[in-house]
Protein backbone atom coordinates (compact mmCIF):
# COMPACT_ATOMS: atom_id res chain seq x y z
CA UNK A 1 0.00 0.00 0.00
CA UNK A 2 1.11 3.38 -0.59
CA UNK A 3 0.06 6.89 1.09
CA UNK A 4 -1.95 5.25 3.21
CA UNK A 5 -1.44 5.70 6.85
CA UNK A 6 -3.30 4.11 10.26
CA UNK A 7 -5.59 6.36 11.35
CA UNK A 8 -5.29 8.23 14.23
CA UNK A 9 -7.45 9.85 17.25
CA UNK A 10 -5.98 12.95 18.75
CA UNK A 11 -7.66 15.23 21.55
CA UNK A 12 -8.19 18.93 21.16
CA UNK A 13 -7.92 20.99 24.17
CA UNK A 14 -11.28 22.55 24.93
CA UNK A 15 -10.68 26.16 26.53
CA UNK A 16 -11.81 26.90 30.02
CA UNK A 17 -13.18 30.52 29.95
CA UNK A 18 -15.98 31.32 27.10
CA UNK A 19 -15.09 33.57 24.42
CA UNK A 20 -10.78 31.83 24.47
CA UNK A 21 -9.67 29.64 22.48
CA UNK A 22 -7.68 26.58 23.41
CA UNK A 23 -4.17 25.08 22.61
CA UNK A 24 -3.44 24.11 19.15
CA UNK A 25 -3.12 20.48 18.01
CA UNK A 26 0.04 19.63 15.23
CA UNK A 27 -2.38 17.72 12.61
CA UNK A 28 0.30 18.48 9.90
CA UNK A 29 0.30 14.60 9.35
CA UNK A 30 -3.62 13.64 9.04
CA UNK A 31 -4.17 13.31 5.78
CA UNK A 32 -7.69 13.03 3.42
CA UNK A 33 -11.23 13.59 5.88
CA UNK A 34 -11.42 13.98 9.19
CA UNK A 35 -13.99 13.49 11.65
CA UNK A 36 -14.07 16.13 14.46
CA UNK A 37 -16.56 14.37 17.72
CA UNK A 38 -17.92 17.15 20.26
CA UNK A 39 -19.35 15.47 23.04
CA UNK A 40 -21.19 16.93 26.44
CA UNK A 41 -24.07 19.74 27.50
CA UNK A 42 -23.83 23.40 27.12
CA UNK A 43 -25.73 26.07 25.13
CA UNK A 44 -24.00 28.18 22.63
CA UNK A 45 -21.23 27.70 19.90
CA UNK A 46 -17.96 25.66 19.63
CA UNK A 47 -15.75 27.14 16.72
CA UNK A 48 -13.33 24.56 15.25
CA UNK A 49 -10.15 26.76 13.73
CA UNK A 50 -7.81 25.68 11.35
CA UNK A 51 -4.20 26.95 10.60
CA UNK A 52 -1.93 26.29 7.44
CA UNK A 53 1.08 28.53 9.16
CA UNK A 54 0.17 29.36 13.31
CA UNK A 55 -0.58 32.17 12.76
CA UNK A 56 -3.96 32.82 10.82
CA UNK A 57 -6.64 31.20 11.90
CA UNK A 58 -9.95 30.24 10.21
CA UNK A 59 -13.14 28.59 10.92
CA UNK A 60 -13.65 24.93 9.80
CA UNK A 61 -16.61 23.73 11.85
CA UNK A 62 -19.16 24.74 14.28
CA UNK A 63 -20.73 22.95 16.98
CA UNK A 64 -23.81 24.75 18.09
CA UNK A 65 -26.27 23.71 20.78
CA UNK A 66 -29.12 23.65 23.12
CA UNK A 67 -28.64 22.95 26.61
CA UNK A 68 -29.32 18.96 26.35
CA UNK A 69 -26.47 16.63 26.79
CA UNK A 70 -24.87 15.57 23.16
CA UNK A 71 -22.42 13.68 20.83
CA UNK A 72 -22.10 15.59 17.77
CA UNK A 73 -19.61 14.36 14.85
CA UNK A 74 -18.68 16.42 12.05
CA UNK A 75 -16.42 15.68 8.99
CA UNK A 76 -14.19 18.54 6.98
CA UNK A 77 -11.77 17.96 4.22
CA UNK A 78 -9.64 20.47 4.67
CA UNK A 79 -5.86 19.88 5.23
CA UNK A 80 -4.41 21.41 7.82
CA UNK A 81 -1.04 22.17 9.80
CA UNK A 82 -2.63 23.15 13.36
CA UNK A 83 -6.63 23.02 14.73
CA UNK A 84 -7.71 24.53 17.91
CA UNK A 85 -11.18 24.98 19.53
CA UNK A 86 -12.60 28.16 19.94
CA UNK A 87 -15.62 28.82 23.09
CA UNK A 88 -18.56 31.26 22.76
CA UNK A 89 -20.78 28.54 25.18
CA UNK A 90 -21.66 27.93 28.34
CA UNK A 91 -21.12 24.58 29.83
CA UNK A 92 -23.92 22.34 32.15
CA UNK A 93 -21.33 19.77 31.93
CA UNK A 94 -17.47 19.04 30.77
CA UNK A 95 -17.09 18.79 27.28
CA UNK A 96 -14.65 16.99 25.15
CA UNK A 97 -13.25 17.47 21.72
CA UNK A 98 -11.59 14.48 19.48
CA UNK A 99 -10.17 14.08 15.75
CA UNK A 100 -9.86 11.00 14.04
CA UNK A 101 -7.90 10.76 10.44
CA UNK A 102 -5.36 9.06 8.43
CA UNK A 103 -1.79 9.48 8.95
CA UNK A 104 0.56 9.78 5.39
CA UNK A 105 3.23 7.30 4.90
CA UNK A 106 5.86 7.08 2.10
CA UNK A 107 4.55 6.12 -1.28
CA UNK A 108 6.22 3.13 -2.06
CA UNK A 109 7.50 3.15 -5.87
CA UNK A 110 7.59 6.98 -5.82
CA UNK A 111 9.71 7.68 -2.74
CA UNK A 112 8.06 11.00 -2.40
CA UNK A 113 6.20 11.44 1.33
CA UNK A 114 2.41 12.31 0.04
CA UNK A 115 2.02 14.25 3.16
CA UNK A 116 0.85 17.21 3.80
CA UNK A 117 2.02 20.52 2.18
CA UNK A 118 1.81 23.82 3.25
CA UNK A 119 2.62 27.37 1.62
CA UNK A 120 2.43 31.13 2.16
CA UNK A 121 1.12 31.84 -1.31
CA UNK A 122 0.79 36.20 -0.41
CA UNK A 123 0.75 39.09 2.01
CA UNK A 124 -0.50 41.36 0.93
CA UNK A 125 0.51 45.22 2.02
CA UNK A 126 -1.78 48.35 2.59
CA UNK A 127 -2.38 50.26 -0.33
CA UNK A 128 -1.69 47.61 -3.03
CA UNK A 129 -3.15 47.95 -6.60
CA UNK A 130 -6.20 46.50 -8.08
CA UNK A 131 -5.34 43.33 -10.31
CA UNK A 132 -3.50 40.32 -10.35
CA UNK A 133 -0.44 39.73 -8.33
CA UNK A 134 2.32 37.50 -9.40
CA UNK A 135 1.64 34.06 -9.70
CA UNK A 136 2.92 30.62 -7.83
CA UNK A 137 4.18 27.49 -9.87
CA UNK A 138 2.75 24.98 -7.24
CA UNK A 139 4.54 22.12 -9.20
CA UNK A 140 8.03 23.74 -8.38
CA UNK A 141 6.88 24.40 -4.93
CA UNK A 142 5.75 21.07 -4.22
CA UNK A 143 8.02 18.52 -6.35
CA UNK A 144 6.90 16.97 -8.39
CA UNK A 145 3.23 17.40 -9.65
CA UNK A 146 1.88 20.12 -7.33
CA UNK A 147 -1.11 19.22 -5.02
CA UNK A 148 -4.06 16.72 -5.14
CA UNK A 149 -6.18 18.84 -4.03
CA UNK A 150 -6.04 22.04 -1.50
CA UNK A 151 -7.91 24.70 0.31
CA UNK A 152 -6.76 28.29 0.77
CA UNK A 153 -6.99 30.20 4.01
CA UNK A 154 -7.45 34.46 3.90
CA UNK A 155 -7.32 36.94 6.72
CA UNK A 156 -6.79 40.67 7.01
CA UNK A 157 -8.18 43.80 6.61
CA UNK A 158 -9.69 44.77 3.34
CA UNK A 159 -13.01 45.52 1.74
CA UNK A 160 -14.10 43.98 -1.18
CA UNK A 161 -12.61 40.49 -3.24
CA UNK A 162 -9.69 38.95 -3.42
CA UNK A 163 -10.50 36.31 -6.23
CA UNK A 164 -8.21 32.94 -6.11
CA UNK A 165 -7.36 32.16 -10.43
CA UNK A 166 -5.60 29.00 -11.40
CA UNK A 167 -4.18 28.40 -14.34
CA UNK A 168 -2.40 25.24 -16.41
CA UNK A 169 0.00 27.00 -18.51
CA UNK A 170 0.96 30.00 -16.61
CA UNK A 171 -1.00 32.39 -18.82
CA UNK A 172 -4.56 31.81 -19.20
CA UNK A 173 -6.12 32.40 -15.15
CA UNK A 174 -9.38 31.78 -13.98
CA UNK A 175 -11.76 32.18 -10.69
CA UNK A 176 -11.44 28.85 -8.86
CA UNK A 177 -12.53 27.37 -5.73
CA UNK A 178 -16.04 26.17 -3.62
CA UNK A 179 -17.15 27.06 -0.44
CA UNK A 180 -18.38 24.41 2.43
CA UNK A 181 -21.53 23.91 0.62
CA UNK A 182 -20.15 23.10 -3.09
CA UNK A 183 -21.24 26.87 -4.27
CA UNK A 184 -18.02 28.44 -7.10
CA UNK A 185 -16.83 31.17 -5.08
CA UNK A 186 -13.33 32.61 -6.97
CA UNK A 187 -13.02 34.65 -4.39
CA UNK A 188 -12.77 35.51 -0.68
CA UNK A 189 -15.39 38.41 0.17
CA UNK A 190 -15.11 40.66 3.89
CA UNK A 191 -17.65 43.12 4.89
CA UNK A 192 -16.60 46.63 6.20
CA UNK A 193 -15.62 46.65 9.21
CA UNK A 194 -17.36 47.45 12.21
CA UNK A 195 -18.16 50.56 14.56
CA UNK A 196 -15.01 49.65 16.66
CA UNK A 197 -12.74 49.29 13.29
CA UNK A 198 -12.11 45.44 14.55
CA UNK A 199 -11.09 43.37 11.51
CA UNK A 200 -13.95 41.00 10.20
CA UNK A 201 -13.51 37.71 11.38
CA UNK A 202 -11.53 35.36 8.95
CA UNK A 203 -14.08 33.74 6.01
CA UNK A 204 -13.80 29.78 6.12
CA UNK A 205 -11.30 28.58 3.60
CA UNK A 206 -11.86 27.59 -0.22
CA UNK A 207 -11.31 24.36 -1.52
CA UNK A 208 -9.59 24.18 -4.69
CA UNK A 209 -10.76 20.41 -5.98
CA UNK A 210 -9.18 20.71 -9.47
CA UNK A 211 -6.02 19.69 -10.62
CA UNK A 212 -3.92 23.27 -11.07
CA UNK A 213 -0.35 24.24 -11.75
CA UNK A 214 -0.40 28.05 -11.19
CA UNK A 215 -2.55 30.42 -8.48
CA UNK A 216 -2.90 33.40 -7.63
CA UNK A 217 -4.70 36.55 -6.16
CA UNK A 218 -6.59 38.89 -7.84
CA UNK A 219 -7.59 41.95 -6.19
CA UNK A 220 -10.69 43.38 -8.32
CA UNK A 221 -11.94 46.28 -8.53
CA UNK A 222 -13.15 48.59 -6.18
CA UNK A 223 -11.50 46.51 -3.56
CA UNK A 224 -9.39 48.48 -1.01
CA UNK A 225 -6.28 47.10 1.41
CA UNK A 226 -5.98 49.14 4.41
CA UNK A 227 -4.02 46.48 6.36
CA UNK A 228 -1.48 43.35 5.91
CA UNK A 229 -3.74 40.46 4.24
CA UNK A 230 -2.98 36.80 4.61
CA UNK A 231 -3.21 34.21 2.06
CA UNK A 232 -2.42 30.71 2.71
CA UNK A 233 -2.91 27.01 0.91
CA UNK A 234 -2.38 24.00 2.43
CA UNK A 235 -3.02 20.28 0.65
CA UNK A 236 -1.80 17.33 -0.04
CA UNK A 237 1.30 16.33 -2.00
CA UNK A 238 0.63 14.57 -5.40
CA UNK A 239 2.74 10.76 -5.72
CA UNK A 240 2.71 8.45 -7.95
CA UNK A 241 1.92 5.19 -6.04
Amino acid sequence: MCCCGLNQISTLGVPSAITDVGPALDVSGLVADKTIELCGSYSGVYTIQGSHDGNLYVPVANFNSGSSSQTVRQSISTVMKFLRVSRSATNNTPVSVNIAARAATNCAKSGSVGANQFISLATIGAGTSQGPLPSVDLWTLVAATGLDEFNVACGGDFDGTLALEASLDGTNFAPVGEDASGNLIGGFVLGKRTNTLAIVPAMPPLLVNEIVRYVRINVSANTTIRGPVSVTIGGKQNCTC
